[in-house]
């Protein structure tokens, strides 16, 4: 079930010019992108989001159980050229510091495992010129689940394209983050109307277990994941 708040007569309302929201659903390979959770956003002290701090925690969880259960996890990291040059006319002077080496575009280690595949982007949305559509081609992923911040720019962009390029698109709502709710209750219920599955984390664990089959299941169960 997917979990939107946009009120019932404004459902409706999308109703009546066509926007049934209907589910787009899983398909048979899943796998977790996480958009930006690194340091140069985690951990600025001057600008903490609570937000954001909420949707690391739940993103941790869910990986948790995804990598238990073999679902790849694939980091994207926003990083340029020490000499900037690669840089886009990005309004956001504190990302000039966003360069490789530099402790600001390391993962959160509240998300990160040495397992994890990891994607350096430079554009809003992690497929803009990356390596992710080729990486998601060679594991056969057909269903990508869209984690990390911030909700109303790398993570709309992120979910635009994936589904553009024909990936069933998934987000967990207590897996991503923004700055401000109104934002992102903005964002997320747009990208519900038209493009992707809005759903609790919760309902995302059970389908991840459900695909993964029930052998799977009940290794968690011994290891009371």
């Amino acid at each position: 079930m997917s979990e939107h708040s946009i009120p019932g007569d404004l459902v409706e309302f999308y109703r009546k010019y066509g926007y049934k929201v209907d589910p787009v659903g899983f398909g048979e390979k899943p796998a977790i992108v996480v958009v930006d959770f690194q340091l140069g956003i985690t951990e600025r002290p001057e600008e903490i989001s609570p937000y954001i701090t909420d949707a690391i925690i739940g993103t941790g969880k869910l990986l948790k159980i995804a990598r238990k259960i073999k679902v790849p996890v694939i980091q994207i990291v926003t990083a340029f050229d020490p000499s900037l040059a690669d840089m886009p006319r990005w309004k956001l002077p504190h990302m000039r510091k966003w360069v490789y080496g530099d402790l600001t575009v390391k993962v959160d280690k509240r998300v990160w495992d040495p397992s994890d595949i990891l994607i350096f982007k430079k554009a809003p949305s992690a497929f803009h010129q990356t390596a992710l559509v080729s990486t998601l081609v060679q594991l056969k992923v057909d269903t990508v689940i869209v984690t990390g911040c911030v909700t109303s720019g790398c993570i709309r962009a992120t979910i635009v394209d994936s589904f553009s390029y024909g990936y069933r698109t998934i987000v967990p709502r207590g897996c991503v983050g923004d700055y401000h709710l109104v934002p992102h209750n903005q964002n997320l219920d747009d990208v519900y109307r038209r493009y992707a599955d809005v759903m609790a984390v919760a309902d995302v664990e059970a389908e991840l277990l459900r695909i993964c089959g029930s052998d799977q299941v009940e290794k968690l169960e011994k290891t009371n994941v």
